[in-house]
């Protein structure tokens, strides 16, 4: 049977999404691996960023198909963004390691602990913040805004919890 009007539509709406959303991805993740590149000089340490956004991402992913089922359309597209919100702790992190490494004289467990006790605090307040400030959303009764606060309270959360524990 063939669809007319608004499920027609709706129908190649989605299926537009589906298609755009793994361009979106790899062109998303290719610039933030780029620009990570760039910012912290080294290849391994810009990959390096990926683990915890990837667990991040994972874990988000796992909740919202627990919790929410499927994501609207309008959600779906915001993907990216929240993907370029994924690396942010661990570019802070990476960031400061690299610094300490360096002022450490190559005592990895040292730059480490120094890394990670500057910025541990700010990157849990920044989680805290963030997560306060997005999480009544949850409870719109616009669709979007409550599938928008809870993805993006698990994706900060987890990216908090990786960029801390995994780097």
């Amino acid at each position: 049977t063939d669809l007319s009007g608004l499920p027609a539509v709706t129908c190649e709406e989605y299926a537009a999404l589906q298609r755009d959303i793994s361009f979106i991805l790899v062109s998303a993740g290719i610039l933030v691996l780029l620009l990570s590149v760039f910012w912290l000089r080294s290849f391994k340490l810009a990959l390096l960023v990926f683990v915890p956004m990837g667990l991040g991402l994972l874990f988000s992913t796992a909740l919202t198909a627990l919790f929410i089922d499927h994501l609207t359309m309008l959600a779906s597209g915001f993907t990216a963004i929240l993907f370029g919100m994924g690396v942010d702790y661990g570019i802070y992190v990476l960031s400061r390691l690299a610094e300490e490494y360096q002022f450490s004289h190559g005592d990895y467990e040292r730059a480490k602990y120094l890394a990670l006790t500057s910025t541990g605090k700010a990157i849990i307040f920044t989680a805290s913040t963030l997560l306060f400030s997005v999480i009544f959303f949850a409870f719109a009764s616009f669709k979007f805004q409550a599938e928008m606060a809870i993805l993006l309270g698990f994706l900060l959360i987890a990216n908090m919890v990786g960029a801390l524990a995994v780097l």
